[in-house]
């Protein structure tokens, strides 16, 4: 899966049905964070999304939501974002890649 991300521009980044690798529980209290990072695993310093916190969505179990600021500012380019859970122990990651854009479409 690959994500299109905006420069300048508010928009939300989603993890769906978040599960136990051990056991396959729904997982809806987990701490989950967002982090982009460039091909040769340097973080991006961009505060819109280093960092972020996704939340769990009320009422949708497993489901969890963050949202990018408008100030994200990282360079046109390709990139990784890594998706990291943690609830009671268990730990999830994901890798997606990343492609950032701006507003107007390069």
């Amino acid at each position: 899966m690959s994500l299109i991300l905006y420069r300048n521009n508010s928009q939300p980044i989603t993890l769906p049905n978040l599960r136990s690798g051990i056991d396959g529980s729904v997982k809806s209290d987990a701490v989950v964070t967002a982090t982009l990072f460039e091909a040769d695993g340097i973080t991006v310093a961009d505060p819109a999304i280093d960092g972020l916190v996704l939340s769990p969505v009320a009422g949708t179990p497993g489901l969890y939501r963050g949202r990018v600021d408008q100030s994200f500012d990282a360079p046109v380019g390709s990139y990784l974002l890594a998706i990291t859970a943690v609830e009671n122990g268990d730990e999830y990651y994901k890798l997606y890649r990343v492609r950032v854009k701006d507003n107007t479409g390069s």
